[in-house]
């Protein structure tokens, strides 16, 4: 989730492609391929879209580098959709579930679903 961009959203077409994910290597935050190490797109629904389009405009994505796979990658820049005060990706549980009431308020089921089952919080933003 942290690693979500704007170039990753096209509303025209109703998809969010899934390129990235954010990855601590030698204690430094870097971007690496998604899970599965392939780019995939997901549906986006129109009142995600709404509320992405809302969140949007409330809180201007932050256009953030970072190395692409290791500390010393290649740069590599987005305008990424949940940021700190300080520009950087939130990475507490709490600033999770924060992010994600930010963009869709009610979303709360989703932030207790047990791990074990696979599910995560975001999940709750695509139903």
């Amino acid at each position: 989730m942290f690693a979500f961009a704007v170039e990753d959203i096209d509303f025209d077409r109703g998809v969010v492609e899934i390129r990235r994910q954010i990855h601590f290597v030698a204690g430094k935050m870097v971007f690496a391929p998604p899970k599965g190490g392939k780019v995939r797109g997901v549906p986006l629904p129109d009142r995600l879209a709404g509320a992405l389009k809302a969140h949007m405009k409330a809180f201007p994505p932050k256009r953030v580098t970072l190395p692409w796979r290791t500390a010393d990658g290649t740069a590599h820049t987005v305008s990424l959709l949940f940021t700190d005060d300080g520009n950087l990706m939130p990475t507490s549980e709490s600033r999770t579930r924060s992010a994600i009431d930010r963009v869709l308020p009610g979303a709360g089921a989703g932030h207790t679903a047990p791990k074990s089952e696979g599910t995560c919080p975001t999940c709750a933003l695509a139903t």
